[in-house]
């Protein structure tokens, strides 16, 4: 929007000012003045009493101020823009956990590494999406929990897969389902309890079994310097050597680590369950 001659440089030094300073015409080569107001509405007040006080008929001058000391008069026609009408926001769920460990919640769920979001608020939308999505009912009671372990326990009773005879999910139309009873089949010979929850959960339940897990596939370029480290744990899976693998320092701050850390623990499970 233009106001006179204003361009629009001008226009945005006063919408973005740093203060507004007010002056008067009293008289030849004297002015009352008044700076460092701190908002335009604030100028305009004292510039309308500083007027009525000199009583000479002469309007105050309002100067917008940026901070880089730049100066532009502020025409009497100009009207701040009104912000844009924000949507109401849902309250957020009431919760002394921080961002990072609501943002670990998620990961429990969802079942990949935690992501980092900007703000708390965006942590809880994500977390409640997440549940929202996997069907677990009232999920801000998870927040609302008086530790994080607790809440992540609960999580994980939440999500710990059911299983179900195999002949049940061979029956099912699913092609998931039923390549994953083919698979189970093929792998322990006969009927056995599968998991419901997809792969990982087949995966888990295999490993309790007693069935190591295939390692991660560390053939993209990403992974290459975790290579090496890999091919230890799968060394010391395969010699059965559970206390060298509960030893093994893996620090999961990537995707490979973190798969890396997930196949080592489930190499653990399944030699422990083979005892």
């Amino acid at each position: 929007m233009k106001y006179g001659s204003l361009k629009e440089y001008e226009i945005d030094i006063i919408a973005n000012a740093k203060r507004f300073d007010v002056a008067v015409f009293l008289g030849t080569g004297r002015f009352a003045r008044e700076t460092e107001l701190p908002s335009l509405d604030t100028a305009r007040e004292r510039g309308a009493a500083m007027a009525k006080e000199a009583a000479n008929g002469r309007p105050a001058m309002i100067y917008a101020v940026s901070a880089e000391g730049r100066s532009v008069l502020v025409p009497k026609t100009y009207q701040p823009a009104r912000p844009a009408e924000q949507p109401e926001e849902t309250a957020m769920p009431a919760t002394k956990f921080t961002g990072t460990e609501i943002a670990k919640l998620t990961a429990i769920i969802t079942g990949g590494g935690y992501k980092r979001t900007n703000s708390k608020d965006a942590a809880i939308k994500r977390f409640l999406n997440a549940a929202k999505d996997k069907g677990i009912e009232k999920p801000d009671t998870f927040l609302a929990m008086p530790s994080f372990d607790d809440a992540a326990s609960a999580l994980r009773g939440k999500k710990a897969p059911r299983s179900v005879n195999i002949e049940d999910i061979h029956k099912s139309n699913h092609p998931t389902a039923k390549a994953n009873a083919a698979s189970w089949r093929k792998e322990n010979g006969g009927p056995v309890a599968v998991p419901k929850g997809g792969k990982r959960a087949a995966i888990l339940e295999a490993a309790k079994a007693g069935t190591l897990p295939e390692p991660p596939d560390f053939s993209a370029k990403t992974h290459e310097r975790f290579r090496p480290k890999l091919a230890k744990v799968v060394e010391l899976a395969k010699a059965g050597d559970i206390k060298g693998l509960k030893a093994m320092e893996i620090n999961p701050v990537s995707s490979s680590p973190k798969a890396m850390a997930r196949y080592r623990d489930l190499c653990v499970i399944a030699l422990e369950s083979r005892k």
